[in-house]
């Protein structure tokens, strides 16, 4: 039959590449570091990350899944790829003006004066401004019909995350953070949250 392509299973060996049974050898998988935070109605000039673990200040996975403050455990490392920023409302989308004032404090949190910082050991390895540079992957866009009595601005951010060129990898046991500052505070209109991802691929032992 034209087309037909048969079905070659790999082999035993073949297999052990996958296997999460490999002693003495490192197993990799794409993975991702998030972490949140609080941002109050009145603004702040700091915002620090990834050093409160899941189970300290009422924090669950839903929040983080770091499992130890700013660092890997043994025998964990992180190959950091890409950055990502969410500002997540705290303003129900079916509040009067919900989904305007949404808006506007996402374009007040992005395009306020900000900026973002990456600290690893003594070093600074990325220093960058503003926030919208750090879109999100997913999120909402495209609305289909919004009365402009209820539209004092207009924006919606999404895209590629930044990426880290080159790469960095972050060892077991190596404190690190990353922040956000502000050199005067940015009010928004409904207490929120901010959730910060690190794409990229977790090493660890084999099993």
């Amino acid at each position: 039959m034209a087309g037909f392509q048969p079905t070659v299973l790999p082999s035993l060996n073949d297999l052990q590449q996958y296997s999460v049974n490999r002693p003495n050898q490192l197993n990799g998988q794409r993975w991702e570091l998030y972490d949140s935070a609080s941002y109050a109605t009145g603004g702040q000039t700091n915002l620090d990350f990834f050093q409160i673990p899941q189970g300290q200040s009422s924090k669950t996975l839903a929040d983080t899944n770091m499992e130890s403050a700013g660092q890997l455990p043994a025998p964990k490392s992180f190959l950091l790829t890409d950055i990502q920023v969410f500002f997540l409302s705290g303003l129900a989308p079916s509040a009067p003006l919900g989904v305007a004032t949404n808006i506007n404090d996402a374009v007040i949190f992005y395009e306020g004066k900000a900026w973002a910082e990456l600290f690893i050991g003594s070093t600074y390895y990325m220093q960058q401004a503003p926030l919208g540079r750090f879109p999100p992957r997913n999120g909402l866009n495209g609305f289909a019909s919004i009365p402009a009595t209820d539209m004092a601005a207009y924006a919606t951010y999404g895209g590629a995350p930044y990426a880290m060129k080159p790469e960095i990898l972050i060892p077991p046991n190596q404190n690190f953070r990353f922040s956000l500052k502000w050199p005067a505070a940015l009010a928004i209109t409904t207490a929120s949250r901010v959730l910060v991802v690190f794409g990229g691929y977790q090493y660890r032992l084999s099993q």
